[in-house]
């Protein structure tokens, strides 16, 4: 199909043009809240530099001050389609700092529309009348629903101690959306002790009612998508209280305990050492040269810890998650129908038409049940249609 694709993988904005290879969409927002920490690193950097006489102290463990744009993390969060042709939104991340931008053709433009420093969004998407509903992170591991009109300003629609999530308006309307929820158990000193199975919400903004469309104690739906029809999609998985236990993997662990418990240790204090100077332990190769920091291949999805090596290491490498997790489709007063597995993202496009990925490669699949590969990448956790021109 020649269609339009933007996606995320390992938090890089990627976007794919009908046949054309993907490529790469730089964030002009993100390049400046790097070349801003790298000069303020510069600025400080006489101080770091006198201490360094002293014999093992600070910056001179590690052999001064990182210059690499590139020890600046700056993750792509979440991205969504606009409502014209060629534009697009993203939430972009830091350490420090959070923001959504809107792109115009495919990358031409970009505008800031929001930022925030004490506050994390995700799981964005622009309704017809311009308005964007999207997932606001709490501090205390909760997470509410959030709008915000054109003209800016960011406001709470839901509340409670609960995951509110993943967003969708329905197809066709301007006051409507579906959500994924799910309630959290806390013990008696007021910690988290446990989230329960993710159910589908609607909620209507007109006259605030909530109603439950479908939820299990055994499964968990995430991701809900409507069409104008009123038919659900999502996806379905098998919810999990805590892993499963394996005689063979349960004695490996316990022969490996003291070794992997020296290496926890080690660990402890490279993060620490890195959280308050900005450096791990470990800063050069055999040759003398620094290490480059290069980021695990993983990704943490719904709780899930994904380990790309781990799956590559299967026959079927190429799916990331299991083939329990299902791409459903429900249809008003109908019964699940199973359209893909190994589904790990999915969005619904015009006449019917879905994208979706496994976490490796991205797939269209036709309103007829045909299935085509459009692209294949590394780490891919979103992936959006795009409007054509």
């Amino acid at each position: 199909m020649n269609c339009t694709i933007a996606y995320i993988s390992d938090g890089r904005l990627r976007l794919k043009q009908g046949a054309t290879e993907p490529r790469t969409m730089e964030s002009r927002y993100g390049a400046t809240i790097k070349e801003r920490v790298l000069k303020g690193r510069e600025r400080n950097a006489w101080k770091q530099n006198a201490r360094s006489t002293s014999f093992l102290y600070g910056e001179a463990l590690w052999g001064g001050v990182a210059k690499d744009i590139n020890s600046v993390p700056i993750n792509i969060t979440s991205i969504c389609r606009g409502r014209e042709p060629g534009q697009f939104l993203y939430s972009l991340q830091s350490d420090a700092l959070c923001g959504i931008l809107r792109v115009e053709n495919h990358g031409e433009e970009e505008q800031r529309l929001w930022n925030k420093h004490d506050q994390r969004v995700r799981f964005l998407d622009v309704g017809g009348d311009g308005r964007m509903v999207c997932s606001l992170e709490n501090k205390l591991g909760t997470a509410d629903l959030g709008i915000m009109s054109p003209e800016g300003g960011l406001r709470e629609i839901t509340e409670g101690d609960s995951l509110d999530t993943a967003p969708r308006w329905v197809v066709g309307s301007t006051s409507r959306i579906v959500f994924q929820s799910a309630g959290i158990g806390r013990d008696r000193e007021g910690h988290m002790a446990g989230v329960g199975p993710f159910c589908v919400e609607s909620l209507d903004l007109e006259t605030g009612d909530m109603a439950t469309l479908i939820q299990h104690q055994d499964t968990d739906y995430l991701t809900p998508q409507m069409d104008a029809a009123g038919t659900l999609y999502c996806i379905r998985r098998p919810y999990r209280t805590g892993p499963e236990v394996k005689p063979l993997q349960l004695a490996k662990d316990v022969l490996l305990f003291p070794a992997r418990m020296i290496y926890a240790v080690f660990e402890f204090f490279s993060v620490f050492s890195q959280f308050f100077t900005g450096k791990k332990l470990t800063s050069t190769t055999a040759g003398g040269a620094r290490q480059k920091q290069v980021p695990p291949a993983y990704m943490i999805v719904w709780g899930n810890y994904i380990d790309a090596q781990q799956s590559e290491a299967k026959k079927d490498g190429d799916d990331l998650v299991p083939a329990t997790w299902e791409l459903i489709r429900i249809k008003a007063g109908g019964k699940p129908e199973v359209l893909a597995d190994h589904v790990l993202s999915f969005d619904l496009g015009p006449e019917g038409h879905i994208v979706y990925t496994n976490g490796s490669s991205i797939y269209h699949l036709s309103a007829d049940g045909k299935k085509e590969k459009l692209a294949k990448d590394t780490m891919v956790e979103q992936v959006v249609f795009l409007p054509k021109f």
